[in-house]
């Protein structure tokens, strides 16, 4: 296995990605879309599952 280095690149699209959310609803403009709770969880136990094995 080898290892994958992506720094602060997913804190800070995770910030931009909750300020775009916020200013969103402020400005009463549709919100970005969002992966489904369910299909979210579902990659999770998916990867869980093959880190395991």
């Amino acid at each position: 296995m080898r290892r994958v280095s992506s720094g602060s690149l997913p804190y800070r699209a995770a910030v931009d990605a909750a300020v775009e959310s916020v200013n969103a609803l402020r400005d009463g403009m549709p919100i970005p879309t969002a992966t489904p709770y369910w299909e979210m969880q579902a990659r999770l136990e998916a990867f869980q599952l093959d880190c395991a094995g």
